[in-house]
This record gives structure tokens, sequence and C-alpha cells, in this order.
């Protein structure tokens, strides 16, 4: 299993849990402080999260790059300016929107966690179902 998939399983889980406790909380009107100061350590570390996720596909380019390969740097190539460019710079970019959880006043704000974690859990796990059908592929 390589470095993709387990961050993006961590991280989806933690989106999953993140987007299901801020939609209770938006529906249930639950206005509590302390709840909010409860969720904050997850917010913080899918964050973090994030941050390993955008460090492995830099790795994963840079590694590319100049790992002197022909085959490796083709196929980065068409990844990053191929016909599904967008795809793959989705990929990239939807997790690292969860960056805006290291701002406290974000933090705070239960429809824009809900509106993060959805975005980003959805482009995530669709990515984990793209890399599971690639590698049963032969």
């Amino acid at each position: 299993m390589d470095a993709w998939s387990i961050v993006g399983f961590i991280q989806s889980g933690l989106l999953w849990i993140l987007a299901g406790v801020s939609l209770l909380w938006i529906f249930r009107r639950i206005e509590d402080a302390a709840a909010v100061r409860l969720l904050s350590p997850v917010l913080i570390l899918q964050a973090v999260t994030s941050l390993i996720w955008g460090y492995v596909i830099a790795m994963e380019l840079f590694v590319a790059r100049y790992s002197g390969a022909i085959y490796t740097a083709e196929a980065t190539n068409l990844r990053l300016n191929g016909p599904y460019w967008w795809v793959y710079w989705l990929l990239f970019a939807a997790p690292l929107v969860s960056l805006a959880f290291l701002i406290p006043r974000v933090r705070r704000s239960m429809p824009v966690v809900a509106g993060i974690s959805l975005f980003a859990f959805s482009v995530v796990c669709s990515g984990l179902l793209l890399g599971m059908a690639k590698a049963a592929s032969p």
C-alpha cells in the first residue's frame, strides 16, 4: 500500500467524522462554545493530515522529475498536462483546503466547517476509489 492510500484513508475518516458532527450541530442548532472547543483538536489534526498529503504529492512530483526514469517523467507530465489534468490538480488541491482549519475563526464556524469537510471528503473519497480501481486493473 502506498502513501497516497494511507494518508487518504486517514484523511477521509477524519473528514467523514467532521462532516457528520458539523452537520449534526447545524441541524440541531447547537451553539455551545464547549462543543466547538471539543471539535477544534480534530480540525487541527485534519489540517496536519492535509499538510502530509501535500508533502506526499510534492515528493512524488520531485522524485518523478529528478529520478531520470523516462517512463516516470512521461507519466508525470501526462498527469500534469494531459487530458485529465484538472482531475489531478483537484485531487491535489481539495484536501489542502482543509488548511483553513488552522485559522481559529474558521474553526468556530460550523457552516464553514461543514462546507469544507463535505467538499474535501467527496474529492478524497472519489480519489481513493479512482486509485483502487487503477490498482485493480491489470
